[in-house]
């Protein structure tokens, strides 16, 4: 089992030309833009997650089988980012890639 929650703030940019439908002076209905001042708030929880399963993350078969366990937090902006947690690997055992 899996589950992330990131929240980004960033103030949004109006773009110029006529305003969106729903777009008041007030709240501007516009898409937000993210620099290295965004802030991030992540929260990740991994849960008997087969080895497998990280390969489109990490680009290639890792040597290893097993089940990862795993909690992340990180906050701040994106340039200065702050964070902790663990990572598990259980029923652990060696492979060889081929």
């Amino acid at each position: 089992m899996l589950c992330c929650a990131a929240q980004w703030r960033s103030r949004p940019q109006r773009q110029p030309g006529p305003r969106p439908a729903g777009a008041t002076a007030r709240h501007p209905a516009a898409l937000p833009l993210f620099d290295a001042n965004a802030l991030l708030h992540l929260r990740l929880r991994a849960s008997q997650v087969a080895m497998d399963d990280l390969q489109p993350f990490t680009g290639r078969k890792l040597p290893v089988a097993g089940e990862l366990d795993a909690q992340l937090q990180a906050n701040g902006p994106i340039h200065a980012l702050g964070g902790s947690g663990w990572v598990e690997l259980n029923k652990a055992a060696y492979t060889e890639n081929r």
